[in-house]
């Protein structure tokens, strides 16, 4: 399951996060997509959950692959930043 590092600081303004790395060196603004992928780790869904929950909610057809990989990326960049909780 993948979940969020302890001591991230968030704020959500009008669909966008904005977060800040638990040692406070980063500010990461995050696109729609990016905010709702934050939104949803909450340490109850593994990479296949997230990738649904993105799947949900794009209005137009993307491979469920492009999803997968993107949302791994994204999950990648977030790790780099110390904003997922090891484990």
């Amino acid at each position: 399951m993948i979940d969020r590092a302890a001591g991230v600081l968030a704020s959500e303004v009008d669909g966008t996060a904005v977060l800040v790395d638990p040692a406070g060196r980063a500010v990461i603004e995050l696109n729609a997509v990016g905010s709702l992928v934050w939104g949803s780790i909450d340490g109850t869904r593994d990479l296949d959950g997230l990738v649904d929950v993105v799947a949900a909610a794009v209005s137009t057809p993307v491979a469920r692959e492009q999803i997968a990989a993107d949302v791994r990326t994204f999950l990648a960049a977030l790790d780099e930043h110390g904003l997922l909780a090891a484990g």
